[in-house]
Order: C-alpha cells, then structure tokens, then sequence
C-alpha cells in the first residue's frame, strides 16, 4: 500500500553513521519495509546477502499481538538483529583495544609486566610480589 511506501520513504531519508532509522509504525508497516529491502533472515548469507543496517526504535507496539508466536518472531528477530550485531561490532573493537594495550603493559621489563622470574616490576624497577589479603 501507499502508507507502506510513505512510511518506507521516510525512513530512508533518515539515514545515520549507524545505517537506516526506522521511525515507530505497526507491524504491517514493518512487514512492509522487510519486504520492499528483501530482507528475510532465512535468505542471510545466500547469494551475499547481509543484515542491513536498518535500526528498528522502538518495536511495533502491536507486535505482542501478532499470533502465532512463529509469526512474531519472523519480525522480532530481523528487526534486532542489526541491534545485535552492532552492539557485537564494538564490543570486539574493546576487545581488540583491551588485548593490544594488555600486550603493551605485559612486555617483560614494562610498567605491569612480569619480569623472568614471575615478579611484577612497577616503573621504577622495584620488583614486588602479587600478595592477596584474606577477607
């Protein structure tokens, strides 16, 4: 229908660094921008397709009245996958950082690292052990 498209339209013209914001709507809206982007999740990875990066705030409020609960997952979980996969984006970039600057303070010798013997050096150059106190 032409609410669908208007609807589509205007959320294409709503671009971000993030990708696509999808204004509220219902769910035959949402139905319908799935279907106008071909995006199904049962099609991701076949012939190159990816998840688009189509950011879906907030949900449908009349997605807890789609039934059968098969029919409401076919568009819950496209409309969070992007979510998912953005939020896995940066936390393996802090990963990546956390990992690269461990490697840098854990060097032999360094400030933090552990020296041949398994002592810790500060900065200075003093050795002291890693202790734990009880309770």
């Amino acid at each position: 229908p032409s609410s669908v498209r208007s609807w589509s339209a205007s959320a294409r013209r709503k671009p971000s660094a993030r990708g696509i914001i999808v204004p509220p709507g219902d769910v035959n809206q949402l139905r319908g921008v799935f279907a106008e982007l071909g995006y199904d999740t049962a099609r991701i990875g076949a012939d190159g397709l990816s998840v688009p990066r189509l950011f879906v705030s907030p949900l449908p409020e009349d997605l807890t009245s789609v039934r059968p609960a098969a029919a409401r997952k076919k568009l819950f979980i496209p409309a969070i996958l992007p979510q998912v996969l953005l939020v896995n984006e940066h936390v393996l970039a802090s990963r990546k950082k956390s990992c690269s600057l461990s490697k840098t303070a854990l060097r032999p010798g360094r400030w933090g690292g552990a020296t041949a013997n398994g002592s810790m050096r500060s900065k200075a150059g003093t050795a002291s052990k890693m202790t734990t106190s009880p309770g």
